[in-house]
């Protein structure tokens, strides 16, 4: 679904859905004898221990779980899709899951397409199954903007946002990497997609969302993070991904992600919470969300046991949104960021009427 050398995205979305439709080439393999190659040269120790770490909250690698993941959500799983697709904890199950088998090659996005599209099913489940294939064609969109414009990996696509100042404070950025900022929802997060690989797409932007506005730092030490973390990492949906819900790219919405009304809409009862932060498992569900507004720091914060003590939270999330909301859009005026634009908006986008289906 990515077309390489072109200069316009006019008539992207027709060749796509041409591009799915069109026969799936079948391999064809001859036996061939082993060849055995000597390697006498000991791996490094650094290695064998990464390759060693538990990973038993990994999905497990390969074409056959590739089909066995995408086969269980058209047969059952997929029955929540939407109505699940931002709840973390739900979310494990009623997605997909196909992401990582995409990233890796184990299956194609032309197989999931008609794997999907023609099965049986569909017309039963019409609405999650669209939800999917909508979702689908818009990886590959992004795939395309980075295809169009590989820099989005290494600087602000929009260079007017280049000129954005920000402080970076290794504190806030090693806070949020282990998941110590003391706003549960960004903390389970992190805990979560480390423990993992996985998370859902609301709580991706979410995280994005805090480092880059609430804490101000630059996206690129998050999106470098993040990426290591990602078991679906595709440079070509995570980089320019990363920079829509940084806010510099100057075409899109500037979402600032409240973190504790997100906990609030989409982990109600604190299931997911509790599941990664222990030190709350204990704290009742009313609290759950925003612990420091109910615990004194001497019978909560402060717990006997170090190792199972909650961090107060290291900014006040209501002031950090405040002073983003005035940076970012107050830097919409910056005459390079007007300029560069509309350069993206004649590259990287095109019409409603272009996008539909066809």
């Amino acid at each position: 679904g990515v077309i390489r050398g072109i200069n316009s995205r006019n008539g992207w979305d027709r060749r796509w859905y041409e591009t799915m439709r069109m026969p799936i080439i079948q391999n064809r393999y001859s036996n061939r004898k082993t060849v055995s190659i000597k390697f006498n040269k000991p791996l490094p120790k650094s290695l064998t221990t990464s390759l060693s770490l538990n990973t038993e909250n990994f999905q497990p690698p390969g074409e056959k779980y590739a089909w066995e993941y995408l086969s269980s959500f058209v047969v059952d799983r997929s029955e929540a899709y939407l109505s699940n697709i931002s709840n973390p904890s739900k979310s494990k199950k009623s997605c997909s899951r196909i992401s990582v088998y995409l990233s890796w090659g184990n299956i194609s996005s032309k197989q999931c397409y008609q794997y999907i599209k023609y099965h049986p099913k569909f017309d039963q489940n019409k609405r999650n199954f669209n939800g999917f294939l909508t979702r689908l064609k818009w990886r590959c969109h992004f795939m395309q903007k980075f295809e169009d414009e590989c820099e989005y990996e290494t600087r602000c696509i929009n260079r007017g946002y280049e000129l954005l100042e920000r402080e970076r404070n290794q504190e806030f950025i090693t806070n949020w990497m282990r998941g110590k900022t003391g706003f549960p929802m960004i903390d389970a997060s992190i805990r979560s997609v480390v423990a993992s690989g996985w998370l859902n797409f609301r709580m991706r932007a979410m995280l994005v969302s805090f480092f880059c506005h609430h804490l101000d730092q630059d996206w690129r030490d998050g999106a470098n993070f993040l990426a290591k973390q990602f078991l679906d990492y595709e440079p070509g949906i995570h980089f320019p991904q990363f920079q829509m819900q940084a806010g510099t790219t100057g075409i899109n919405t500037i979402r600032i992600y409240n973190p504790v009304k997100q906990s609030q809409d989409h982990d109600k009862e604190g299931v997911f919470i509790k599941e990664w932060i222990p030190e709350l498992e204990s704290c009742p569900v009313d609290s759950i969300h925003e612990p420091w507004k109910y615990y004194s720091s001497t019978d909560f914060f402060q717990d006997i046991k170090p190792q199972l003590a909650y961090h107060k939270p290291i900014i006040d999330h209501k002031i950090g949104a405040s002073n983003a909301r005035k940076k970012i859009w107050g830097h919409r005026s910056n005459d390079l960021v007007k300029l560069e634009k509309q350069r993206i908006l004649d590259k990287h986008t095109r019409s409603n009427k272009l996008r539909m289906k066809t």
